[in-house]
């Protein structure tokens, strides 16, 4: 954690010039900010973060107005749609269309500290005082910038959930860490952003994958409902995938009771449980004699039977 030399400079030139002038009758508050202001504007090398450290307050607090506005797509609970009163004229203030970002007793806590901006009148909503003092240190920022968000794309393929990952995100980190024809293995898969990512690649850098998710179930399906859908999506006609569920045998155990053993040979004359079709079969042979899922399989009639 580091303070840096940005935020610094706003401190010496508040503490040093601001505040001192604030001494003389003729100075005001809004010269104070007017002077600040002027100031960060002729800093080049300020980033848009530290440049909005631009206003102070009557108690003297350098700070930048921040939205209060709900941050993701799922709508807040009732209670966080409480209109602010506007101190002057009395009247409620326009509530952010998600709703507010804290609940009624931070608003509260935020109110009697005075960190709560408002506008002239209650036409503007108002916004959170984001105070220097409290935000001087700040983490290393990620060598990783990517600010995109897939909630368009994945609402024209009649898939909504909160906070989607990026897939061409996704696709940049498979590219840093695998070469053409690699297996992906994704043990979360969610909503199949790795899949998406991996069918996104064209052909001479394609991606084999697999996607592994336990059946969660979200309202009145599971979560791999909602992969399988995002990928058909997704594929194109010369891509493909297949979709497999973890199940008990498709083979009839051998038990072999002799008390009852007329009856466990009639059994025996049906080896494959009911129920099961001859690619549930062929593919529980492939797990168990290590034949890769994707093994071309061909379909032959022999005698009027037919064989894959």
């Amino acid at each position: 954690m580091a303070m840096p030399d940005e935020l610094a400079k706003i401190i010496k030139k508040y503490k040093l010039d601001l505040q001192i002038d604030a001494f003389s009758k003729m100075y005001t508050l809004s010269d104070a900010n007017e002077e600040l202001a002027f100031w960060i504007n002729s800093q080049t090398e300020f980033s848009g973060g530290e440049a909005a450290y631009k206003y102070i307050d009557d108690e003297g607090r350098v700070y930048q107005p921040v939205s209060m506005a709900w941050p993701n797509n799922k709508k807040a609970p009732d209670d966080y749609f409480i209109p602010l009163i506007h101190p002057k004229t009395r009247k409620e203030c326009p509530v952010p269309a998600k709703g507010w970002r804290n609940p009624p007793s931070t608003m509260m806590d935020l109110l009697e500290k005075d960190l709560i901006v408002f506008g002239d009148d209650e036409n503007t909503q108002p916004r959170r005082k984001y105070l220097l003092s409290e935000n001087m240190f700040e983490n290393v920022p990620s060598v990783l910038k990517f600010s995109s968000s897939d909630d368009v794309l994945l609402k024209t393929m009649g898939i909504s959930f909160d906070n989607p990952k990026p897939y061409k995100f996704s696709k940049s980190l498979i590219t840093y860490f695998t070469k053409p024809d690699d297996l992906v293995l994704d043990f979360f898969a969610g909503s199949g952003t790795t899949g998406h990512a991996c069918l996104s690649f064209d052909n001479e850098e394609k991606r084999k994958f697999i996607l592994v998710q336990l059946p969660e179930k979200v309202a009145d399906k599971t979560i791999i409902d909602t992969t399988i859908s995002r990928l058909k999506h997704c594929v194109s006609e010369e891509q493909g995938f297949k979709f497999f569920k973890l199940g008990e045998t498709n083979i009839r155990p051998w038990d072999a009771d002799f008390d009852s053993l007329e009856q466990v040979l009639q059994q025996a004359t049906k080896s494959i449980k009911d129920g099961r079709s001859s690619e549930d079969v062929l593919y529980e042979i492939f797990l168990k004699y290590g034949y890769e899922l994707t093994t071309p399989a061909e379909t032959e009639t022999v005698n009027g039977k037919t064989f894959l």
